[in-house]
């Protein structure tokens, strides 16, 4: 019996696959009988065609072999002038996108959507972006044929004609994402979307958001929402009486955007049930909307409070003292004192943590009681201290072993540290520290030291390990 080298093992074979780049893999499975038997789909599970090529010709594929895999290919994307024979059978596609030339600045015909999408049922995911001259009613029936769709992304799209076969090839979708889409009128006629669990709305400034919000109301069954509409109080008003009135039992998850007062804010949160995931980054986000979100610390798993300007320290801390379920929390700058002076954190189970500590020339000595409440965040996996890119450098924790960095010992799952614009000051002692213990170390972001020379050093250690930077 031949013994089998462990380089031919498949799971070695996968997981060496998993970190080429796609060229490379190609050029691996053109070479290697073994590998081609094995990778072959990998190769063809993502499929993008373009225009724009030498003499017009598509970049890409070519079509026979696409005929020959075309039962590999599971995401499509297709991109401006796409030649008719092209468009085929691909029996286990399920993602679709379309979308103008990758270069050119304005899109040119596209082959022929709508018969893609008719010969192509099995779809469930569809993506469309800057394509609003090609896709009229004949495309928005084909879409409404596809008994498996579930999600549809429109990006830059404006849909003017026959609107109601647009709302028609929504009915049964579970996600809905318009971003910056304009649409001629919102006829929904007595339309209800049911089925739809989750809905983006990123605004365009010169649409009525009192639409939206019908369409919003439309949507009972709701469990996640995004709309980005600005300060609009009377969309936000009326946004809260529905919360209010308890019109979406199944919310969830609500990220709402950008510069809304606090004042209209506090009333929205309030009025929903149970908030698991909250997103209010970059808004007016205060004592009242704080208030109104102490009500939903036992059931958070997901906050984003960053570049919120009314924010304290106190109420950062408090989160953190009572949310004992968070996975991932961004919050923006606190101070070391006001961490100590607080109760201890209850919030162990987090995975990711974006937090700027601050700490003033004559508070260093508290560096080591920091890094020991980091120490207690056992299951973290990210870990960001980065200060904004436009702002200067700013004291803050010190990676160093000799301010308490060996205590993150205990932090046996992280993968990604950023510490970009913090002044950092790591020697060759310390990384060989994070490489002796940190063995899931996948990324560190930001310069180790202010020393050019010495920070190419400090990269090229990290590197060596397979870390990238």
């Amino acid at each position: 019996m031949t013994a089998v080298r462990p380089i031919e093992l498949p799971e070695t074979m996968f997981r060496i696959a998993h970190f080429l780049e796609k060229h490379d893999l190609v050029q691996c499975i053109c070479v290697c009988k073994l590998w081609n038997e094995l990778l072959l789909s990998l190769v063809w599970e993502e499929v993008i065609i373009a225009g724009g090529g030498p003499r017009g010709r598509a970049i890409g594929p070519s079509i026979d072999d696409l005929k020959q895999h075309r039962e590999l290919v599971h995401t499509l994307e297709v991109h401006d002038n796409i030649p008719g024979r092209y468009t085929m059978i691909f029996p286990n596609l399920h993602t679709l996108e379309l979308g103008p030339g990758l270069e050119a600045e304005e899109p040119t015909a596209l082959g022929d959507p709508t018969a893609l999408i008719m010969l192509n049922p099995s779809l469930t995911h569809l993506r469309i972006s800057s394509l609003d001259r090609y896709l009229l009613a004949p495309f928005w029936r084909a879409v409404s044929t596809l008994s498996s769709l579930k999600s549809l992304d429109l990006t830059e799209l404006g849909v003017e004609f026959d609107i109601e076969v647009f709302w028609i090839a929504c009915a049964n979708l579970e996600s809905l994402r318009l971003r910056y889409s304009m649409f001629s009128d919102r006829n929904y006629g007595d339309k209800l979307f049911t089925q739809l669990r989750s809905l983006v709305i990123n605004s365009c400034e010169t649409e009525d958001h009192s639409q939206h919000l019908e369409l919003i109301r439309r949507c009972p069954n709701l469990e996640e929402l995004t709309w980005y509409l600005g300060m609009e109080p009377q969309a936000l008003k009326a946004f809260a009486n529905e919360t209010a009135r308890g019109l979406w039992p199944r919310l969830g998850m609500l990220r709402l955007g950008y510069d809304i007062s606090d004042d209209l804010l506090g009333p929205i949160i309030a009025g929903i049930q149970k908030i698991t995931r909250l997103d209010m980054c970059d808004n007016g986000f205060g004592q009242l909307s704080f208030q109104a979100l102490a009500h939903h610390f036992p059931t958070l798993v997901e906050l984003d409070l960053q570049n919120c300007p009314n924010l304290i320290g106190a109420m950062l801390c408090e989160v953190m003292c009572s949310c004992s379920h968070l996975k991932k929390l961004w919050i923006g700058s606190i101070t070391a004192k006001d961490i100590i002076e607080s109760r201890p954190w209850v919030c162990h189970s987090l995975t990711t943590l974006q937090i700027r500590i601050l700490f003033r020339e004559s508070e260093q000595d508290l560096q080591p009681l920091i890094f020991e409440r980091l120490s207690y965040l056992t299951q973290l996996e990210t870990l960001d201290i980065s200060r904004s890119l436009e702002k200067r450098p700013h004291k803050t924790l010190d990676f160093r072993l000799r301010s308490g960095l060996g205590m993150l010992a205990s932090l046996k799952s992280i993968r990604n540290i950023n510490v970009f614009q913090t002044a950092q000051l790591l020697m060759e002692e310390e990384v060989r520290w994070m490489l002796e213990h940190w063995k899931n170390l996948d990324r560190f972001n930001g310069d180790l030291n202010q020393d050019t020379q010495l920070n190419e050093i400090l990269v090229s250690m990290l590197r060596a390990r397979g870390i990238r930077t």
